[in-house]
């Protein structure tokens, strides 16, 4: 677990940079196929924005065909928002 600040601020720039590589954004679609790497990439939700913007930009797609990609990155930074405030709280105590 990360206790002080300055050990996050050593993990944190090594982490990041794999967040856009895992979600398909330094990629062309369809270039990872591993299951694993794929559920990981669900869980950000660049990798659905990626989708969104691709559907739209490919497709023209409209706004009731990225509705669930939208509603997934809504849904995703809520858990986050709500993860991360309980930490707070209980670092405080």
């Amino acid at each position: 677990m990360i206790a002080k600040t300055e050990q996050f601020y050593a993990i944190y720039p090594s982490l990041i940079p794999l967040i856009p590589l895992i979600s398909g954004a330094y990629m062309m679609p369809g270039t990872i196929t591993n299951p694993v790497l794929l559920f990981i990439a669900d869980l950000f939700p660049m990798a659905h924005a990626m989708d969104a913007m691709m559907s739209v930009i490919f497709y023209h797609a409209e706004l009731s065909d990225v509705i669930m990609a939208l509603l997934t990155m809504l849904l995703i930074g809520i858990i986050a928002m709500g993860l991360g405030i309980n930490l707070i709280e209980r670092r405080n105590q």
